[in-house]
């Protein structure tokens, strides 16, 4: 990759190095990704991560990841350059499209500050270093000499993510299945039934059990409770994965977070008819995660009440789908 580099002024005054040069220290490094369902704690994860280790991660949802696993098989000159063009205009919309769009397309320009310069002047010639690249300068902006990403939507792309991000190191965090659904539940986004919640929350969580069983080595698998009650040992456990040092302050960097210790177990707060149909869909994932079952009797959903709990989400969602269809027309445009 040829890149043509220029000097930005960052929070702390100049830094030391250009882009270009900046990036070919990070050439040999892994990419951390942070997998995990919508309300799984991916969030905090990744707060930990830049405090604690000052790695700087990219909160991407699906603008990056998904341009890039678009350009799969596809990246010719003019593809590239589409792409690029896609990001740039998501990030820095004009006063006028910035009121229409989603915040999540454009919260995080000002760690892409100064792009404008290189952006074009570039040489990519795969979806691996045109996701790389954005990547590298959010930890260039960022001041980080490691980076990362948190995409909420990864699971769309992991077919694809060993042609996108191939040296990457994957840090999967589970939640009490019963509790991420519930999470899920109060997302703009998601299902508003413990039936549709717990169906989604399957879904992704078999994807990223497969992604992380078929890479052991370069994988790390911890509980939100965990993280939670003890973040200490996830600090251990990912020290080890990525052979970065733990800071000398790591527990003063730990309590700067305040991290709420107390947040889990609000499924407990649903009927038993609940509770068993969700237990029913996560099936042997509760035992296999360390979760135990609270129903003693086991449901069995019929086809006519998979139908029932199925309408019955539909229509609370409505008027979600109306904002989503709102939304895909103005970024369409």
């Amino acid at each position: 990759m040829r890149m043509v580099g220029t000097v930005r002024a960052n929070h702390q005054g100049t830094f030391p190095m250009n882009f270009a040069e900046f990036h070919k220290t990070l050439q040999d490094k892994p990419t951390y990704v942070i997998l995990g369902v919508q309300g799984s704690g991916t969030n905090l994860t990744a707060q930990i991560l830049r405090k604690v280790f000052e790695i700087s991660v990219v909160r991407d949802r699906s603008l990056i990841l998904g341009t890039a696993a678009s350009l799969v098989g596809k990246s010719s000159p003019d593809n590239l350059k589409r792409g690029r063009d896609k990001i740039y205009q998501c990030l820095f919309p004009s006063a006028i499209r910035k009121r229409l769009l989603p915040r999540q397309w454009f919260h995080q320009a000002a760690n892409y500050q100064g792009i404008q310069d290189v952006l074009h002047q570039t040489a990519m010639t795969s979806p691996a270093e045109f996701a790389d690249f954005f990547y590298a300068y959010h930890a260039y902006v960022d001041d980080c000499q490691e980076k990362g990403i948190k995409s909420d939507d990864c699971w769309q792309q992991l077919d694809k993510i060993d042609q996108v991000i191939p040296h990457r190191k994957n840090i999967l965090l589970v939640r009490d299945p019963r509790d991420n659904a519930n999470s899920i539940m109060y997302k703009d986004f998601g299902p508003r039934t413990v039936y549709a919640a717990s169906r989604y929350v399957n879904h992704q969580l078999d994807l990223y059990l497969r992604e992380t069983e078929s890479h052991p080595d370069t994988s790390l698998t911890t509980k939100y409770e965990t993280l939670l009650a003890t973040p200490h040992e996830f600090v251990r456990d990912f020290a080890e994965l990525s052979g970065l040092a733990i800071p000398a302050n790591v527990d003063e960097r730990i309590e700067q977070l305040g991290i709420r210790t107390k947040n889990f177990d609000k499924w407990k707060r649903w009927s038993p008819y609940d509770i068993a149909v969700s237990e029913a869909i996560f099936g042997d994932n509760l035992t296999k995660l360390g979760y135990d079952p609270h129903s003693t009797d086991s449901i069995q959903l019929s086809a006519t009440a998979m139908a029932r709990l199925r309408a019955i989400d539909i229509a609370k969602r409505i008027p979600q789908r109306l904002k989503s269809i709102w939304e895909h027309k103005v970024l369409a445009k």
